[in-house]
């Protein structure tokens, strides 16, 4: 879905249960992308500085994202 100009990936797969989960491929490693709690994740794009925004689905409700995986802190963006 992205990739920024140092070469990372974003996107997201659907697993055998049916959720659908982002990850992050850096440097030929994978690494998953969950918002806490969410049923799914969608990883959409990425900055330059590894910035991650995307969207979740939690509660019946959907939600975006801007994820920061160098602190490990996500960030709600919803419209108002």
């Amino acid at each position: 879905m992205g990739i920024n100009d140092g070469g990372q990936i974003v996107g997201y797969y659907v697993d055998s249960s049916r959720h659908i989960h982002g990850y992050l491929l850096s440097n030929g490693t994978y690494a998953a992308i969950n918002y806490p709690l969410a049923t799914d994740t969608f990883a959409m794009g990425l900055k330059d500085d590894g910035q991650i925004v995307g969207g979740y689905n939690k509660a019946g409700q959907t939600h975006g994202f801007l994820y920061n995986p160098n602190g490990g802190t996500y960030t709600t963006l919803d419209a108002p």
